[in-house]
């Protein structure tokens, strides 16, 4: 990427011949065909849909791009995944049909962007009106016949949460807090006062806790994309059990301890209900 401002280097494409190709714009700018071209091998099998997603990725999370076209892109991305999937509104009441290797390859191409542009946003501003849109999304059963698109669902619904959450607080403990001393020698000798040591980390680690609680501010939309990744975590694919868990562990970690004790409880839950015993234990 050019460490400069596109439009010092973008004259329009004048006097350059017309690109006749399905899906390019007709604003002749260098910004729009890039994106338009990036848009082309999208619906491409392989490395040349990944280049791709990264190609756009990067260009509309510039400075000079962000502000300007994130938003217009990520609602050309959900209205692609709508009309390919069969997911608006005039399309509810019509039997949903088995999805062709086409219709997957769009899919998957505009979720994989999706998922490289969540990862480099810095803010859920450019989102605005379409986390409900992609909220539906995610909780439809239109893509359960494909596991890669079923994880890149968990893995765009991850990212998104992700960036709704403020970033990690790295909290280091006071001195007098610590278990042991190392003296010199390197040998590890305990404190003789284990009973005043005790105190003093159970009061500072509620107290931290409680403020933590009260100063972090979650949306509601996370609490509702936690709950399509637990869901996932019942898939029959390894991939997307994977990548469902990794984005629940991260999550939990931008948490309060309190919140992320709860999401611990949930994945145990699951475990228990995934987990046959027998009669005798």
């Amino acid at each position: 990427m050019i460490p400069f401002d596109i439009e010092s280097i973008d004259s329009g494409l004048t006097g350059l011949p017309a690109i006749d190709l399905p899906g390019f714009s007709s604003d002749r700018t260098l910004l729009n065909l890039w994106i338009d071209l990036g848009k082309t091998y999208l619906s491409r099998p392989g490395c040349e849909m990944e280049g791709a997603a990264v190609m756009l990725a990067r260009l509309l999370s510039r400075k000079d791009t962000a502000i300007l076209l994130q938003p217009a892109f990520i609602e050309w991305a959900v209205r692609e995944i709508n009309e390919v999937a069969g997911l608006n509104k005039h399309d509810e009441d019509k039997p949903k049909q088995r999805l062709d290797i086409e219709s997957v390859l769009r899919i998957n191409g505009a979720l994989r962007v999706l998922c490289h542009l969540f990862a480099a946003m810095d803010s859920p501003r450019a989102l605005g009106e379409q986390v409900a849109m992609l909220q539906r999304i995610f909780q439809s059963e239109a893509f359960e016949q494909n596991s890669i698109t079923r994880k890149l669902i968990s893995k765009a619904a991850q990212r998104v949460a992700l960036l709704m959450l403020p970033p990690t607080q790295i909290r280091t403990k006071p001195w007098h807090t610590q278990p042991s001393v190392r003296n010199n020698l390197g040998e590890c000798e305990a404190k003789d006062n284990g009973a005043e040591f005790s105190a003093i980390s159970n009061n500072t680690e509620s107290d931290g806790t409680i403020e933590q609680v009260l100063d972090t501010e979650i949306p509601e939309d996370v609490e509702c994309f936690l709950d399509i990744l637990l869901h996932r975590l019942h898939d029959k694919d390894t991939i997307v059990r994977w990548s469902a868990s990794k984005g629940i562990g991260r999550i939990a970690e931008r948490l309060p301890v309190v919140l992320a004790k709860e999401i611990v409880s949930a994945v145990v839950n699951i475990l228990k209900e995934e987990t046959v015993v027998d009669d005798r234990g």
